[in-house]
């Protein structure tokens, strides 16, 4: 239902505890699971994701060995393997498992990220607080965008050596795309990050 407060849903009748209210499988969902199936997303971006994961995994583990912790993968790197999902799947339109979804993102999210130059500079000194913040979230979408870009360069390394699918795919020239360093790589790279942390997560 839509009303004065977005999309919603009413219940029609009473709800017990423990009531499966909506059941969504793995594979409509964005996320790890479905983007290292080959069923879902296609063998060479799943080979993509699968490299990506486990180099994630790895570098938490590394990091993290010392004081007996896991390598879980922290909210910063979904954010990073979402919005570089999100970009591939909106750049293949209507063969995307999750165009209909897609088509619904707006251009633009509204957040402090996509504010201009001009906007932040004319925050009031009383709210620098937020022109500080917008700052450090620029740095680090950047950083983000940075390591899609070096990590592009691995996969496809890793890929060629066990003659992977990946490599001489359309995935790896959309990610290309994706990850080169370009005024609109960049703003298409801030929007699926907006995306990701205002209508994902």
């Amino acid at each position: 239902a839509r009303g004065r407060y977005g999309v919603g849903a009413i219940a029609t009748k009473d709800v017990a505890p423990n009531d499966v209210l909506v059941d969504v499988p793995f594979s409509a969902v964005l996320c790890r699971e479905s983007l290292t199936n080959d069923a879902v997303v296609g063998s060479a971006k799943s080979e993509f994701f699968t490299l990506l994961y486990a180099e994630i995994d790895n570098r938490h583990s590394r990091h993290n060995r010392h004081a007996g912790a896991g390598g879980t993968p922290t909210s910063a790197d979904e954010t990073v393997v979402l919005a570089t999902a999100l970009l591939l799947e909106r750049a293949d339109g209507d063969a995307s498992p999750w165009s209909s979804w897609i088509a619904t993102l707006p251009p633009r999210a509204g957040s402090p990220l996509s504010f201009s130059d001009v906007v932040v500079a004319a925050v009031p000194n009383g709210v620098a607080t937020l022109r500080t913040d917008v700052l450090r979230s620029r740095v680090l979408v950047k950083k983000h965008h940075d390591y899609i870009r070096r990590f592009l360069s691995l996969a496809y390394r890793i890929s060629k050596r066990n003659q992977g699918a990946f490599t001489n795919s359309a995935v790896y020239q959309s990610l290309r795309s994706i990850a080169e360093d370009s005024s609109s790589a960049r703003t298409a790279w801030t929007w699926a990050t907006e995306m990701v942390l205002t209508c994902v997560e």
